[in-house]
């Protein structure tokens, strides 16, 4: 695990989406500034799933180290993040911040 540096928590959080695979996920901060994600496959959800932090904009969920979550990062601002380590593997787009979700 890496030191997410604070000036960088900013750049993950959002909604994503992917249509085809009816995936929704929110990259957001918990009450004590833990980088979660809460996750929608069809009409199961899952919440405040914490992520750490493994450098190079990538980072696995507490407790599941084969699962990965990678984010592009353009103009500090996460356009994409690619699930690998599920089968099959899954990018979902930027579809807004974190209002209305």
């Amino acid at each position: 695990m890496a030191d997410l540096p604070e000036g960088r928590r900013q750049w993950y959080l959002g909604r994503f989406a992917n249509k085809q695979a009816d995936l929704r996920l929110v990259c957001r901060l918990n009450k004590t500034g833990q980088v979660v994600v809460d996750f929608q496959v069809g009409k199961t959800e899952s919440n405040n799933r914490i992520i750490r932090y493994l450098g190079n904009d990538e980072f696995c969920p507490s407790g599941v180290p084969s699962v990965r979550f990678r984010f592009a990062i353009q103009k500090e601002t996460a356009t994409s993040v690619t699930i690998r380590g599920s089968v099959p593997e899954v990018t979902l787009q930027r579809s807004g911040g974190l209002a209305g979700w």
